[in-house]
């Protein structure tokens, strides 16, 4: 099945140009998804029965059993060695795993069969960045999105990209493309929220993790972000919240247990604070600006709240 790499509707046919969106099919220089069905190999029926095992696998990595999905997107190869989303598909199993030198072959691949296909370039975008190939990653981004000029995540993630480049104000300017598209999406609001925090501007900060949580109530990571926030306003009860909600959603969060120590500390709470700073070390932080803080708090009492509240 054929779809308009711009908009994404069907394509019926040897159309030269989307019935959707107008977009030109075949004057671009570059292969699109009718034109490498022709070099399709092995019988109607074989891949027929390759769709069926893509589609088993992708029931499978909605039920996380990546294991068996990996099985299904195998036979669908073997099926069918030229279909581009098997490859693909595969690609995002491997990801899921944190088996990114696996995921990259496979999305190297798919955009090999399928140039046009922007999730496959989005994808393996997202492998470089997992292996931290920034630079590379944006190349795959940019290339996503002169597909699909919609694509929000891709936005979100060449955001990312940029961010782990030290480059925060092109991150926050894709993160603005992101929710200009989707003003829905959690993540580009966390990630924005990151770089305006990077950048000192905490108030901006918290409003954008603020409206993160109102979309994702249940992210432990943003909860953890905003209590960053706070504890740079010196609002300690709300940071201390924050954390309390973090840590509910997700008790192997070490982040949020490193700053609950230094909001038990600002509030006066220094057995508390040793508890959680044994928690945050066990669960594998080792941050030497954290401890740098707990010292500073420990030794200059004018920095905590006299009262116990933000």
């Amino acid at each position: 099945m054929n779809f308009c790499p711009n908009c994404q509707a069907r394509l019926n046919g040897d159309t030269e140009a989307c019935e959707q969106c107008n977009f030109d099919l075949k004057n671009q220089g570059k292969w699109n998804r009718f034109w490498t069905s022709f070099f399709k190999v092995g019988s109607a029926e074989g891949q027929e029965n390759a769709v069926l095992h893509k589609l088993q696998g992708n029931d499978l990595v909605r039920a996380r059993e990546y294991k068996k999905a990996l099985r299904e997107y195998d036979h669908a190869i073997k099926l069918d060695p030229l279909y581009s989303d098997a490859f693909n598909n595969r690609g995002a199993a491997f990801q899921h795993m944190g088996r990114y030198e696996q995921a990259l072959d496979d999305h190297r691949m798919a955009v090999k069969l399928d140039p046009w296909d922007a999730v496959a370039h989005y994808n393996l975008g997202n492998d470089l960045q997992s292996l931290g190939q920034y630079g590379e990653a944006l190349v795959s981004y940019d290339t996503a999105v002169e597909i699909n000029p919609r694509f929000a995540e891709a936005y979100t993630n060449r955001g990312v990209a940029y961010f782990n480049l030290g480059e925060h104000e092109k991150a926050i300017e894709n993160y603005n493309r992101s929710v200009h598209i989707n003003p829905a999406l959690a993540d580009a609001y966390n990630n924005r929220g990151n770089a305006y925090h990077q950048l000192g501007d905490y108030e901006l900060a918290l409003e954008d993790y603020t409206i993160a949580i109102r979309l994702d109530p249940g992210d432990a990571a943003t909860f953890s972000n905003r209590g960053i926030a706070n504890l740079r306003l010196k609002q300690f009860q709300d940071a201390l919240d924050d954390y309390d909600t973090a840590i509910g959603l997700d008790a192997s969060l070490g982040e949020a247990y490193a700053g609950r120590c230094l909001a038990y500390l600002l509030l006066g709470d220094d057995d508390r604070a040793q508890r959680d700073m044994n928690s945050a070390v066990h669960l594998g932080v080792q941050r030497p600006d954290l401890f740098e803080a707990v010292d500073k708090i420990r030794s200059s009492p004018d920095l905590r709240s006299p009262a116990g509240a933000g």
